[in-house]
């Protein structure tokens, strides 16, 4: 509950001082604009820079790391929820969750090794490399996928997820306790835009 509450502080003054970095922003490249019009030409209160404000805010907003983002709120939701964390050997049903938990992480394991070990693998770049391939852009998405089936499962044999909704719920569950971040992540974003469109 204390760190909860230390985490929401957090999140809370981090909104507050990017806000603030972002009127000051907007304010800055007015001022320096009306004062040092060749110097400095753009301006964020200019109709191009309203425009492009505007116009830009949701391209702005997609990248991978707002996926990445998304991703491992649900793989840290449904791990949480399913009690893997919280492992106790003295009970039977998790004992045999946790065995079938490590026979799914040996064939997650294997399929990644089959489709980046062998000749010609199909995850790798065309140099035959990992540096940007496939298998590069897919290494994150494919571990939080295989930490959702792998929690996923340690829940409904340990019986701590026994129905479709609580499933659902311990997916959801990730993406609620994240749900600051993602509006840190828009804040930042949008701050860098603003100061790369200046610049």
């Amino acid at each position: 509950m204390k760190n909860s509450h230390t985490f929401s502080r957090i999140c809370g003054y981090s909104m507050f001082l990017l806000i603030l970095a972002q009127i000051v922003l907007v304010l800055a490249s007015w001022l320096i604009t009306a004062a040092m019009p060749d110097v400095f030409p753009r301006s964020l209160l200019s109709p191009e820079g309203i425009r492009w404000f505007f116009g830009t805010f949701t391209a702005n907003l997609q990248s991978p790391w707002l996926v990445w983002l998304l991703l491992i709120s649900i793989a840290w939701g449904t791990l949480r929820a399913s009690g893997l964390l919280k492992y106790d050997h003295k009970v039977y049903r998790q004992r045999n969750a946790l065995r079938l938990v490590c026979l799914e992480f040996v064939l997650f394991i294997g399929v990644m090794l089959l489709l980046t070990l062998i000749p010609h693998a199909i995850l790798l770049n065309v140099m035959g490399g990992y540096a940007s391939s496939s298998f590069s852009r897919s290494i994150l998405p494919y571990i939080c996928f295989m930490v959702i089936v792998m929690a996923q499962s340690f829940g409904v044999v340990s019986q701590r997820l026994n129905s479709i909704e609580a499933m659902g719920e311990a997916m959801a569950d990730g993406v609620r306790l994240s749900a600051p971040l993602f509006i840190i992540y828009i804040l930042v974003i949008q701050l860098y835009s603003s100061v790369d469109y200046l610049f």
